[in-house]
């Protein structure tokens, strides 16, 4: 779960003038390694017969790791025919992923970013005023011949954001969109998981 709480504060000179914010965030944390292992594949003994247990186990094989970064710019536009910008006061935005297919050629991602902007205008009435919108995007992930029985791990955030004032009625949006996908191949491998000793039988004599 998610919270956030804000409160009121005073700044250096005692006015309450400063918003405090404190959240409580989930985090999904995962570790990847890789780890070279001897295996025993058969033994054998002069005294004995010794009788091999086997399992099948499963491993995840890492077969592709991609970092993209995909660029978004946009114009946003004034609704309000009676106001003009004067100053950007504060922009805040989140991506998020919407739909991701496997293609021939990698990962198709589809998604938007949501932007809040707040600003300060011409106008007596509203001198500040805020405007909200969402920006879709595409992108592809080049990671070629992904087979069905592959897993695909895909991760995103927004690792950049500007506003920039074109003119009195257009603000300029540039933002960049961390993808980083991640590609395991499933295996199968037989392993000892007991060896029994037995005594030798005539016929092995």
């Amino acid at each position: 779960s998610q919270s956030l709480n804000c409160s009121l504060g005073n700044d250096a000179d005692g006015e309450p003038r400063v918003i405090l914010a404190e959240a409580d965030l989930r985090a999904d944390i995962c570790l990847y390694g890789e780890r070279k292992q001897e295996l025993i594949s058969d033994t054998y003994a002069l005294d004995c017969s010794l009788v091999l247990e086997k399992d099948d186990i499963s491993l995840m094989g890492l077969r592709m790791k991609n970092e993209s970064a995909c660029r978004v710019n946009e114009t946003m536009k004034i609704q309000n025919p009676d106001q003009d910008i004067l100053q950007i006061c504060a922009g805040f935005g989140d991506a998020g992923i919407d739909h991701r297919e496997i293609t021939e050629d990698g990962i198709l991602v589809e998604g938007a970013v949501k932007v809040q902007l707040l600003y300060l205008t011409s106008s007596d009435q509203t001198p500040i005023e805020a405007m909200e919108e969402v920006i879709p995007f595409k992108y592809t992930i080049e990671i070629q011949g992904i087979a069905s029985n592959e897993q695909v791990e895909l991760q995103h955030s927004l690792d950049s954001l500007s506003f920039l004032m074109k003119n009195s009625r257009e603000v300029e949006l540039q933002a960049v969109i961390g993808l980083q996908a991640l590609v395991t191949t499933p295996s199968e491998l037989e392993v000892i998981r007991d060896i029994r000793r037995e005594d030798l039988k005539i016929e092995e004599l």
